[in-house]
């Protein structure tokens, strides 16, 4: 038998997978605490449909958003960090573009690191008055109706947009200006 995670090996929903010989299988099922413990059919639906896009490289690229992201271009994380800095900018709110080392999750691939961007914020405010706004915006992100997990180092705030979808620019610029309004006056 072997155990596995189902987001962490497929790319898929979070789910404890179990595999081996039927004998062994029937086992488990006849467990009490099985019941309590078995997947909800939504996240069978979703595991079968992450299991189908093995079945053509075309669809693991596009769909499977692990293979999706891992198989970025430079050049494409260069633009979404682009994309974020100019909604930022519609904002009022300054930035730099510098590159970065990025992760895709601690517990999918911990030792792989993967060039990409960050955007950095610049705080349009006197040194005088910088001291721990970097801190306090890092948690005015978590406080967020959607939060957002940057990165806070040396009291500056980055953003590596690896894992941020085009898509999504829009609705990130808009969940950090909410944040920096509340933080940076």
């Amino acid at each position: 038998m072997i155990f596995f995670s189902g987001d962490k090996l497929l790319g898929g929903p979070q789910a404890g997978i179990i595999a081996g010989k039927k004998k062994y299988i029937e086992k488990i099922k006849k467990e009490p605490m099985m019941r309590a413990l078995r997947v909800c059919k939504t996240t069978l639906a979703i595991l079968e449909t992450a299991c189908s896009y093995y079945l053509n490289d075309k669809d693991l690229f596009e769909k499977n958003i692990l293979f999706k992201t891992l198989n970025k271009s430079k050049d494409e994380i260069r633009e979404t960090a682009e994309l974020l800095k100019e909604e930022l900018k519609a904002y009022g709110i300054s930035s730099d573009i510098i590159e970065s080392k990025a992760q895709y999750g601690g517990g999918t691939l911990p030792d792989l690191e993967i060039d990409s961007f960050s955007v950095k914020l610049n705080f349009d405010i006197p040194k005088s008055k910088q001291k721990g706004k970097g801190k306090e915006l890092y948690h005015a992100l978590l406080q967020q109706e959607k939060p957002i997990l940057s990165n806070l180092i040396s009291g500056s705030i980055y953003f590596d947009v690896l894992t941020i979808e085009k898509e999504r620019i829009k609705e990130v610029a808009s969940i950090i200006k909410d944040a920096y309004g509340g933080v940076i006056i």
